[in-house]
């Protein structure tokens, strides 16, 4: 059954967050790709619409470095000088139990993070598909299982992926390269 989905703008920004703090999950436009974004506990219900087959954990969205504290007991040293360059568009795995945290550059989007508090987030696509860097790539089948949508372009995206760097065991890897590399942000790869 196809879902008549509410489009929104960025300025609607108190509608956004009160789908969110009503457990809805929406599309938004990041720096990089469009992402599926929802409470900390929607993340099943996004890995669902993604069809992702192992219910793989979901990265986190924060809208302050004060936020991360919710989600790493602490922060790795090695992490330092890269979450000074946050916001920006690159993923940083730590913790036990593994946690990605990302801030992304767009200022409307970190508004409505810092009002409704870390937000889980994937590329908006199904698994094992290309990242999406506008709506109408999007197949019908994500689209119609979401609640909402922000209708709006993607601000600066040179269509890749934002970097994941993730430090686990006091090594430090790269998980995917996008446009910033481990050097960029200041972060020593073990080899």
């Amino acid at each position: 059954m196809k879902r008549k989905n509410l489009y929104l703008k960025w300025k609607d920004q108190l509608e956004i967050i009160d789908q969110l703090k009503k457990g809805k999950v929406g599309i938004v436009p990041t720096e990089t790709v469009y992402g599926l974004i929802g409470l900390p506990e929607q993340t099943k219900k996004i890995n669902e619409i993604k069809k992702s087959p192992d219910q793989k954990p979901l990265s986190f969205f924060i809208g302050n470095t004060n936020q991360i504290q919710t989600l790493w007991s602490s922060t790795p040293k090695a992490f330092a000088k890269a979450i000074q360059q946050w916001p920006g568009p690159f993923t940083l795995i730590a913790g036990e139990p593994l946690i990605g945290i990302r801030m992304p550059c767009v200022n409307e989007l970190l508004e409505i993070i810092n009002s409704t508090g870390p937000l889980a987030s994937t590329s908006a696509n199904l698994s094992g598909d290309p990242t999406c860097t506008s709506l109408d790539q999007m197949p019908n089948e994500l689209i119609d299982h979401v609640d909402f949508i922000i209708d709006e372009s993607i601000s600066d995206s040179s269509n890749n992926a934002s970097t994941i760097i993730k430090y686990e065991q006091n090594e430090i890897s790269i998980i995917r390269e996008g446009d910033l590399s481990a050097e960029d942000l200041h972060i020593k790869i073990n080899s």
